[in-house]
C-alpha cells in the first residue's frame, strides 16, 4: 500500500505581507504623497501634466481620489516627480505603517478610559 505523500506546510508570510492593506487607506495615502511631492517641487497641476503626459484635469482627479491610477499612470506621475515607483510606494507604506503604530499607542488609554466608568458603575 503507497503512502501519501505528506503535504508541505506553507511558511508563515514575512513582515510585509502578514497583513493586508487597506485599500482606501492606502489610496487615500497615495493621493496625499502624490500632491505633497508635486508641491515639494513647486510644479502646477498643469507643468505636472506636461512633464508627465497626463492631463491637468487627470493629476486634479488622482489627487483628489476621484480616480485610482494605473500602473501606466502611477509610472508617468513618478517620471514627473523625478522619482522612482518603489520609492514612493514605498513612503505611502511607511506612513501606513507610522499611523497604525500611532493608532495602536492609542488604544489601550481608550479602553481604559472606557472601562472606568463601567467598573464604578458596578456592572
Amino acid at each position: 500500500m503507497k503512502k501519501k505523500p505528506r503535504k508541505k506546510e506553507k511558511p508563515p508570510l514575512e513582515e510585509p505581507f502578514n497583513k493586508a492593506l487597506d485599500v482606501v487607506e492606502y489610496d487615500r495615502t497615495l493621493a496625499r504623497m502624490v500632491r505633497e511631492m508635486r508641491k515639494k517641487r513647486h510644479l502646477s497641476l498643469s507643468r505636472a501634466g506636461r512633464r508627465s503626459g497626463i492631463t491637468r484635469q487627470g493629476w486634479r482627479k488622482v489627487e483628489r481620489r476621484k480616480c485610482s491610477p494605473t500602473t501606466h499612470s502611477d509610472v508617468l506621475i513618478c517620471n514627473a516627480l523625478r522619482l522612482r515607483p518603489s520609492k514612493l510606494m514605498s513612503m505611502v507604506e511607511d506612513w501606513l505603517d507610522r499611523e497604525q503604530h500611532a493608532l495602536a499607542a492609542l488604544v489601550p488609554p481608550l479602553l481604559e478610559a472606557l472601562a472606568e466608568p463601567v467598573a464604578k458603575a458596578g456592572v
